[in-house]
């Protein structure tokens, strides 16, 4: 019984066994720089194709995991929106966010 390596390497002159070399290397480093999983399938079909032939198709898919996932945590309020402020928290009145450029300018007391 031939190896699969061996015939990945005799398949139309090794371009296959190349190819899917190349991609596997793509492959690896995006998954090493997103640290998520990449997938790599390889299909092959095989038809009779009468005295003693066989008729021979093949595909490979290569799917790194690509870096578009954005997550965050956000609250639902009465109407079914999501906001940003938990609508159950009660809201301080008085109170105010403080800018970074407003401490700058106010002066600060020594104790």
């Amino acid at each position: 019984m031939k190896q699969f390596s061996k015939f990945l390497e005799e398949y139309q002159g090794g371009i296959l066994d190349d190819t899917l070399g190349k991609e596997l290397a793509k492959l690896t480093e995006a998954v090493g720089k997103q640290g998520k999983k990449g997938t790599m399938s390889l299909s092959l079909i095989l038809k009779p194709a009468g005295n003693g032939k066989m008729d021979l198709s093949i595909s490979y898919a290569a799917k790194p995991p690509i870096d578009n996932t954005v997550s965050g945590l956000m609250f639902v309020d009465d109407d079914n929106n999501l906001v940003a402020a938990d609508p159950n928290q009660p809201v301080l009145t008085g109170m105010r966010i403080v800018t970074s450029q407003e401490e700058q300018q106010q002066p600060r007391e020594a104790i």
